[in-house]
């Protein structure tokens, strides 16, 4: 076991943070232990053997939030200070921002940063880019990012999958290409957010029993969509709640589009989320927004259907179908996910750099 001591700061609760485990794969590949710093703010109680808590929840307005995060990152500055660790890995432009004094101070050098959700360092600048400075990487998990931060810095792109899955879906031919079902099933799973857009699908699909709805997961929107569904009176939908994540291939795979149509904004247009990837890899096409990094993509490769909005989405989505190619939409799948693969080859070489090795 390398004695190297590695420590990821996480705001947020593990359910949604699957983009870590890139980085612990890689250390455990490595024999280099670490602990995880996370915020459980939504009063999980989730525990992991190398898990370092934080449990209190963030509030909604602004302001609160700001006062919240500046809990978690005072929490986490004690835990790294009490640990002495070689390395941190900092999750999100709000903890860089907080600590930016302290780790240019301690670990000039020796953090790096994942920039993964736009933040309120679009407003306050300057703390962050002063973390950005001092630090020996920087991540990014989606190039539309790069159009909001600092143009003098080198990032690094990290995507959210498991490469040994991805690999062995290449290897494979990559199986799984989408079938039409009886009744097409649309998928939403994980964190459940975005009210207007979700009620939006609902609607578009409501009663429409060629089609069921599905949600999985949990979020602050969950009930307010519950209690949508149930006030329009739609009968084609289930919510089904928090789920393992060794779960979540079952769901996806009897799935025939996941779900991650969003409304307008700059941190959506420019994210890539944990559906897109999960759409790629398991082979369901994604229903995503027109214009933005997603639909972009999914646009150009086949791999799914870009709305600007959901009108007509029952008959674009039978469309779609009747006018899929299976082999064509494997291969370019595979195109997408080889050009995905080569990226976060770089990232390893140059997070394994940052560690030393």
């Amino acid at each position: 076991m390398n004695s190297l001591r590695i420590a990821f700061v996480v705001p947020s609760n593990l359910f949604f943070a699957p983009f870590i485990n890139p980085y612990r794969q890689l250390l455990a590949e490595q024999g280099i232990a670490h602990d995880i710093i996370f915020w459980d703010r939504e009063n999980k109680a989730e525990e992991l053997n190398n898990g370092i808590a934080y449990r209190k929840p963030c509030a909604r307005s602004s302001t609160g939030k700001i006062a919240s995060y500046w809990g978690f990152t005072a929490f986490a500055k004690e835990q790294i200070k009490q640990n002495n660790y070689d390395r941190l890995i900092i999750f999100g432009p709000q903890v860089a921002s907080f600590l930016y004094r302290f780790l240019r101070k301690e670990y000039r050098g020796q953090y790096m940063i994942d920039y993964r959700d736009m933040s309120f360092d679009q407003t306050f600048m300057y703390p962050f880019r002063k973390a950005l400075e001092c630090s020996a990487l920087q991540v990014v998990s989606s190039p539309g990012f790069i159009n909001y931060l600092p143009k003098d810095v080198e990032y690094t792109l990290c995507h959210n999958f498991d490469g040994h899955k991805i690999s062995q879906n290449l290897e494979r031919g990559l199986a799984n290409a989408p079938t039409q079902q009886e009744a097409i099933e649309v998928l939403t799973i994980g964190g459940i957010r975005s009210f207007d857009s979700n009620s939006a699908i609902i609607k578009a699909l409501s009663n429409d029993h060629r089609f069921f709805i599905r949600f999985v997961g949990w979020g602050p929107e969950e009930e307010n969509l519950k209690q949508y569904a149930k006030d329009h009176h739609v009968e084609n939908i289930s919510f089904e709640g928090f789920y393992r994540k060794e779960e979540e291939e079952d769901y996806i795979l009897a799935s025939s589009f996941m779900n991650i149509f969003y409304n307008r904004y700059p941190n959506g247009d420019a994210a890539l989320s944990n559906r897109f990837y999960n759409s790629l890899l398991y082979g369901r096409p994604m229903i995503c927004t027109h214009d933005t990094v997603q639909g972009t993509y999914a646009a150009q490769y086949g791999v799914g259907l870009a709305i600007t909005d959901t009108a007509n989405l029952g008959e674009k989505l039978l469309t779609f179908y009747a006018e899929l190619n299976p082999q064509q939409y494997l291969s370019q799948r595979a195109t997408l996910l080889q050009q995905f693969v080569d990226d976060n080859i770089l990232w390893e070489r140059r997070f394994i750099k940052f560690i030393g090795l």
